[in-house]
């Protein structure tokens, strides 16, 4: 098939599924201004950027500075500036996997009609049209794939510098992609490459890495944490007392903190009003006043403007909070690892479910018919409804993993011919540790946005998925006719 009808088949997806979005009432939603944790203060964007950036210490900081540009250079129509922009991610994100599939020497019908399901997926129709970090993260580490297979195609080390500038946007955009998985992808390629490509490749991933460890240097300085986002430690205290998690009784609670196993602070729970954590020390008037202010980013209780109602967790008083929660949890998984395993699981059923699940909660827009939409896709369509839904949901994931990685090592294993072209060996191996990364990170941290993490990874699970089908194509076409009707040994396409 010609590359011209290939992409117009794909943007003909992306443009039908746009329309079916619309129709089902989904509609770009920026309640993520003003609402969402994760967001400075729109003032603050607006009229002090880079130094609401500099102290904004609760989340890795690039997010923000595409929300604060697109308030900047569109003050009048920033929201249909953000509906074009997650438009071309969401078509990017689908020309991108189509392109990568095709670098594998799939089968163009197989990919267009994985892709044409990708894109009919209600996870999809809503994260293009949701003003949160989730599509970009999508579209980033699948950006950064495709321009590893460009450099080692071509040798050029302006593309490896861009493939690690690439990561290094997913790691000070989204906390889950940490220093350590910048380090983990890059030296997963280097081994699996070309020895003479290595060097170059080593070389241009020095700066992106100082880069990141500049902004984590920074917020050392602010407030005492090495770390991208400063709320590690709440975010691993959520879900030890309330239903999502693995809760524990009161009495249970009022135990730790008598050994002194957790701070008599923790058993209040995560991001709490200041007035919760007034009682032990914290948000005091003494507290408040010990501290020479810096930056309203960090020094107000709440946001300011239309936002005035919601609290500011970028106060520097949760940084301190963090700090005592992570010394907590450990000590409580310690004292309880049933309740500990129990909330893995219960993330882990999450990060397993088709999607969308607590978006529809925060969005502006009537999601009944979206909601609709969901049950007839996942519950009908996905897992074919009965029993057989728990044995795709949870058998599928792991059998995937485990066919990719077999995938990617077959040659090795059986001492013959690769199944695809050499060069793909390396990037294969960039998104096998991708999604292990995501997949181990949500669940064993993370409790409530599970499912939307693993949406970051689904463009490889969606090529891993695709190609198992089209291996086992190619068998059957074998098997029937007893011959094969195409490519080389070293190829899977026929």
């Amino acid at each position: 098939m010609a590359n011209r009808i290939f992409y117009s088949v794909i943007t003909l997806g992306f443009i039908v599924s746009n329309i079916i979005a619309y129709a089902l009432g989904v509609r770009m939603d920026a309640h993520a201004l003003g609402q969402f944790w994760q967001v400075i203060d729109i003032e603050l964007l607006r009229t002090d950027l880079l130094g609401s950036l500099y102290y904004f210490h609760a989340q890795p900081p690039l997010f923000n500075l595409f929300i604060g540009l697109g308030l900047k250079l569109f003050p009048e129509s920033w929201l249909s500036f953000f509906a074009v922009m997650y438009s071309l991610m969401g078509l990017g994100l689908l020309v991108l996997t189509g392109w990568m599939m095709r670098q594998l020497k799939l089968n163009d019908y197989v990919s267009l009609i994985f892709l044409t399901l990708f894109a009919f997926h209600p996870n999809f129709m809503v994260y293009t049209h949701w003003l949160f970090y989730t599509l970009p993260m999508a579209f980033m580490v699948s950006l950064a794939m495709v321009l590893l297979v460009q450099y080692l195609r071509t040798g050029n080390s302006r593309w490896a510098h861009a493939f690690f500038f690439s990561a290094m946007i997913c790691v000070l955009s989204r906390s889950v992609y940490h220093p350590l998985w910048y380090i983990g992808v890059g030296g997963g390629a280097l081994i699996f490459m070309k020895a003479g490509l290595r060097k170059r490749f080593f070389t241009a991933a020095i700066i992106p890495f100082l880069l990141i460890n500049l902004v984590f240097l920074k917020n050392y300085s602010l407030v005492g944490l090495y770390q991208g986002s400063s709320w590690v430690g709440l975010n691993f205290s959520q879900g030890w007392g309330s239903w999502f998690g693995a809760p524990l009784s009161d009495e249970e609670k009022l135990n730790l903190v008598k050994d002194k196993i957790v701070e008599p602070v923790w058993i209040e729970g995560v991001f709490q009003g200041p007035a919760t954590y007034k009682k032990y020390g914290y948000f005091t008037d003494e507290t408040l006043a010990s501290r020479e202010k810096t930056h309203p980013v960090m020094d107000n209780l709440y946001k300011t403007g239309p936002d005035s109602d919601q609290i500011n967790f970028n106060h520097w008083e949760y940084a301190e909070l963090s700090k005592v929660f992570l010394k907590s949890v450990k000590g409580a998984m310690l004292a309880y690892p049933d309740r500990y395993l129990e909330r893995v699981r219960r993330a882990t059923g999450n990060f397993l479910n088709p999607g969308p699940d607590s978006v529809l909660g925060m969005v502006n827009y009537d999601i009944v018919p979206m909601e609709s939409y969901k049950k007839t896709v996942n519950e009908t369509i996905i897992f074919g409804g009965g029993y057989l839904k728990y044995i795709v949901k949870y058998a599928g994931f792991p059998l995937l993993i485990l066919f990719a990685i077999i995938f990617v090592l077959w040659d090795r294993i059986k001492k013959q011919a690769p199944l695809f072209d050499e060069s793909l060996r390396a990037p294969i191996v960039y998104m096998i540790l991708t999604v292990l990364w995501c997949t181990v990170c949500s669940c064993l941290v993370e409790v409530g946005e599970n499912n939307r993490m693993r949406f970051m990874i689904d463009s490889f699970l969606l090529v891993f998925m695709a190609v198992g089908v089209d291996l086992a194509r190619r068998w059957i076409t074998v098997k029937i006719k007893g011959v094969e009707q195409g490519a080389p040994a070293k190829s899977i396409r026929v």
